[in-house]
């Protein structure tokens, strides 16, 4: 089996598309995770286990290349394309080649520099496509996911409503949205807020802001467990859309909260996925008012939350299977080692 260098952004747990759950996939298969400016410490398990190839990474070509051929690296895996170019040339210098999967930082791509390119949904695909991804080079790589179809719903008279929404840095703006809505329906509901480390100065000034203290919390997710738990406290989630000028596709986090079977509201462009408004989700036109507006629509009918909620998860199930994220990857890696120009 190849050892493979992932390069994961700060934010991987809200940017990446599972590579936790397939990061360890046999005793054989060597993770090396490294990033510029990591974002935490390694927590016990998985993460611990891959940290522990980590090496301070160099910045130079030369001292790059070096490194390595030292680690035995057969396979650079980028999730990001953020500081991305020294380590580029160092593998093209050794001839190693470099798997990226769909980059959410924005800018032009030279897909003819990669081996293969994984995009997280079909519709990601055809947007890659249109900018002039080589069709033999793409590969459709959906996040795995743990469906939940039984979701426990909270009477409305236990406790008062709790919304939830996420998102990595690129989001930011959405995270904006979401906050402007929410405050024009709170009334006694609460907001949880799911982010990366990197974001909470600039999430906590942006509650502030708008007088949402009491109201809000920010929890800070460092894996994809932690996205879980914390859709899983909630009766609604809450995504808006995606900054313009970075492709389509539903975050990650989308999926993960439609597969724990949260009733959610979501701007319309989800569409594109797959969800059907008022079918798997409410959908809205990314504005402040229409959002607010289906969220007033969907806490007052707690009659619609197990339909939405279920309806959800099937469709999350149904068209991200989890066996199938988790064999993707590898059958990359062995599609890139067993051609011509790297055997």
């Amino acid at each position: 089996m190849p050892t493979v260098l992932h390069v994961l952004p700060p934010d991987a747990a809200l940017a990446c598309y599972g590579p936790e759950d397939w990061i360890d996939t046999s005793a054989a298969f060597t993770p090396l995770v490294v990033d510029g400016v990591p974002a935490h410490a390694p927590r016990p398990g998985l993460w611990q286990r891959a940290w522990q190839r980590l090496t301070r990474r160099p910045a130079q070509v030369d001292t790059l290349s070096a490194w390595l051929a030292e680690q035995d690296v057969a396979i650079v895996h980028l999730h990001t394309l953020h500081d991305s170019a020294p380590l580029c040339a160092a593998a093209q210098r050794r001839n190693i080649p470099v798997v990226l999967s769909w980059p959410r930082d924005g800018g032009s791509v030279a897909f003819e520099s990669f081996a293969r390119v994984l995009a997280p949904s079909p519709i990601a695909a055809d947007r890659l496509l249109a900018e002039g991804c080589p069709s033999e080079r793409l590969r459709i790589a959906p996040p795995p996911l743990v469906v939940n179809q039984n979701r426990p719903y909270h009477a409305r008279s236990q406790s008062p409503l709790r919304w939830v929404t996420a998102g990595a840095r690129h989001e930011l703006a959405s995270l904006h949205t979401a906050l402007d809505a929410f405050a024009r329906v709170a009334g006694e509901a609460r907001l949880s807020v799911v982010i990366p480390p990197l974001l909470e100065t600039a999430l906590r000034q942006a509650i502030a802001d708008r007088n949402l203290q009491a109201k809000t919390e920010i929890v800070i997710a460092e894996n994809a467990t932690a996205l879980r738990l914390a859709f899983a406290d909630a009766h609604f989630g809450l995504f808006p859309a995606l900054p313009a000028g970075l492709g389509t596709g539903v975050p990650f986090s989308v999926w993960m909260a439609a597969a724990s079977g949260l009733p959610c509201v979501l701007g319309e462009s989800a569409a594109a996925d797959g969800f059907l408004h008022q079918q798997q989700a409410l959908l809205a036109a990314p504005s402040v008012e229409a959002i607010a507006s289906q969220m007033a629509f969907l806490s007052a009918r707690p009659y619609i939350w197990l339909l939405l909620g279920t309806a959800a998860a099937t469709s999350a199930g149904d068209r991200l299977a989890y066996d199938r994220a988790c064999k993707i990857p590898f059958e990359v890696y062995r599609q890139v080692l067993s051609t011509p120009l790297y055997a």
